[in-house]
């Protein structure tokens, strides 16, 4: 029998699937305090931010689907939410979807 691409991977040597990002999100700088205070709230913010973690292999979906890739940019009133430790995720990213 022929041995498939799928047997000759090794699930435990898949370090994007094991590694946990965490990622950093807070209100957007631009909005005003009153807004900043009811985003805080709805996302269960404290102090300004919370963490959201999750695997580097889906870090891309997860950044495409909150809207927080550079090419989706979006007023602050449609965002609402912002990536705080941007700089620290983006090399986690694969080289074609980089955001910074």
């Amino acid at each position: 029998m022929k041995s498939t691409v799928l047997e000759a991977v090794d699930a435990s040597e898949d370090e994007a699937w094991h590694r946990i990002v965490t990622l950093k999100l807070g209100p957007c700088t631009d909005l005003s305090p009153a807004a900043k205070k009811v985003i805080e709230l709805d996302y269960g913010m404290t102090d300004g931010s919370v963490e959201l973690e999750c695997r580097q292999a889906l870090l891309f979906y997860t950044l495409k689907r909150l809207g927080l890739l550079d090419d989706q940019a979006a007023s602050p009133e449609v965002l609402q939410i912002a990536l705080l430790n941007r700089e620290e995720i983006s090399p986690l990213l694969p080289k074609t979807n980089r955001t910074s």
